[in-house]
């Protein structure tokens, strides 16, 4: 447990990997607004794209094509994200397609893959509500429901609308519809989108109809499979480890067809583990989560019926935490912009699909530790966060790896704390959730440093979250890069405070956690003061 400690800002020590950097000029990315929209008849923009524009799309052979010719950077497949805002820096770190949600958007982001000569796989929303998917009318007779009669008529009219756009690749028929019902009772959800599937069809017969499901559940798929046969790609929203083994669970579950990544991110909230004060156990830095969505791209890659990867989320959102998914830190009240920093999250990714002379292959910064220093001068890493009685002044340093730049401007961090949010950790993703608002001078820090000290004589006991960003820029840019990390942490005494063989309910919550996390490739087992023999002092 840590007691008082007071000590004054120090430099910590920068570990500097060599790079050598080509001269090539930076160009300043801002985000896009949105000018009123554009008629795409006869745009002069389509001259000069990397697509062939205004040709039928097809899946033949597995790969999508468009006029018959397979497109993409890796042939016959798009690389993507999901979202449409800041186009211009879309298009410069290389992605070449657009993911949305709901179809009234879809303007919107047609006009921005024309700013950024992208493609859009356009969302379509459908109600998700039980009430809909349930009796004779919704479900066995699928044309006998006026209500539903008049939901398709507003979704086809978003695709007569738009269907000649030429950016439009291929259509989602609804996302993660079947969410909100049992596994066993999601056979009405699959029967009303192949219905809707089919009617879309009829109306556009130019590109492909899919679908983003949650997860990959074998029993999911297999009926999905058995049901829906009018739809041309699966799409599925994974996260962490969820990718592993996808092509033969596809295999075994009689997809055959095309499939994609509708979203693909680091370990979720329903995956991973809780402190034993329930603070959820977010992967730790924004550089650790690259690896995730890495390694998405790559279980697509290798499968030759895979025509589609999104990394989530192109922006920032509140979900649980303010770091969790966002690529994007538009998060202003943690210090982030409207025009959004890059997070270097992505930087895996990119070292697979940027240009080369792109400038996030030159402008790094990674958080490769964060450190948690006690009372006595020891340290730990905190990977199941850390507890500290109030009043106690706590150290944290973060261990920052940065390439030189012949334009080097400044490194330069920023701390806060917020509390844990109470929102149930399964709750829906889809739903907004109310963020937390961060609380004032709760850790004092000096801004050129790489230390932080969380104050909690100001904290009221209870659950909190420490949130560190380290940002950098050039001279004479705007281009700034950011890695970040998110610490839970507990003010007061906890009721897990050693874990000791024979002390069963503490030392079980905690073999549980480290169990999971291995299995889940969240943190890594064993770790300096977080075996279950440890009694937690130096926390």
């Amino acid at each position: 447990m840590l007691g008082p400690v007071r000590f004054t800002c120090a430099l910590g020590a920068v570990a500097v990997v060599g790079c050598l950097f080509l001269t090539v000029p930076m160009a300043k990315v801002p985000g896009i607004s949105l000018p009123p929209l554009e008629s795409f008849r006869g745009e002069r923009r389509l001259m000069g794209s990397r697509f062939p524009l205004g040709q039928a799309v097809d899946l033949s052979q597995g790969h999508l094509r468009m006029g018959g010719k397979a497109i993409g950077r890796l042939p016959g497949k798009v690389i993507g994200v999901g979202g449409y805002m800041h186009a211009a820096l879309a298009k410069d770190l290389g992605f070449e397609a657009f993911r949305t949600w709901g179809g009234g958007s879809t303007p919107w982001a047609l006009q921005a893959a024309a700013t950024a000569d992208a493609l859009v796989v356009a969302g379509l929303d459908m109600k998700r509500d039980p009430q809909y998917y349930v009796g004779p009318e919704n479900c066995k007779n699928m044309d006998q429901s006026k209500w539903w009669r008049s939901e398709a008529d507003q979704i086809l009219k978003v695709v007569r609308q738009n269907k000649d756009n030429p950016r439009i690749l291929w259509w989602i028929v609804g996302n993660e519809l079947e969410s909100p019902h049992p596994l066993d009772q999601q056979d009405c959800v699959w029967r009303r989108v192949n219905w809707m599937a089919n009617k879309l069809k009829e109306i556009d017969k130019k590109h492909p109809v899919g679908i983003a499901i949650a997860g990959c559940d074998p029993l999911k798929l297999s009926r999905f499979a058995a049901i829906c046969k009018d739809v041309d790609i699966l799409g599925m929203n994974l996260y962490g480890n969820d990718h592993w083994g996808i092509s033969k669970t596809l295999q075994r579950a009689g997809w055959w067809k095309a499939w994609a990544l509708t979203e693909c991110g680091t370990a979720a909230p329903w995956q991973v583990p809780e402190t034993s004060w329930h603070g959820l156990m977010e992967p730790m830095t924004s550089t650790r989560k690259g690896q995730f969505i890495f390694n998405g791209l790559h279980r697509c890659k290798l499968d030759d019926r895979c025509v589609g990867f999104f990394a989530f989320l192109w922006g920032w959102k509140w979900e649980k935490t303010g770091t969790w998914f966002g690529l994007l830190d538009t998060w202003t009240e943690a210090g982030g912009i409207p025009s959004g920093y890059l997070n270097d999250v992505l930087q895996p990714m990119l070292d697979e699909i940027s240009p080369d002379w792109a400038w996030p292959m030159k402008l790094r910064i990674h958080l490769e530790n964060v450190i948690i220093w006690s009372p006595n001068g020891t340290s730990g890493n905190p990977v199941l966060g850390f507890n500290a009685h109030q009043g106690a002044q706590v150290p944290v340093d973060l261990k920052i790896v940065a390439t030189p730049d012949e334009a080097e401007g400044n490194i330069w961090m920023n701390w806060y704390v917020a509390p844990e949010t109470t929102v149930n950790r399964k709750s829906d993703g889809n739903v907004p959730e109310k963020p937390m608002h961060i609380i004032p001078n709760a850790v004092f820090y000096c801004k050129n440093g790489y230390r932080g000290i969380v104050q909690t004589q100001l904290l009221k006991p209870g659950s909190y979250r420490l949130y560190a960003f380290a940002r950098r820029t050039r001279y004479g840019d705007h281009t700034v890069r950011e890695a970040s990390a998110s610490i839970p942490f507990h003010v007061g005494n906890q009721s897990c405070h050693s874990v000791l063989h024979g002390q069963h309910g503490c030392y079980t919550k905690v073999t549980e956690a480290m169990t999971k996390a291995q299995r889940m490739g969240v943190c890594q087992w064993p770790a300096a003061g977080l075996l279950p023999s440890s009694t937690f002092e130096e926390f």
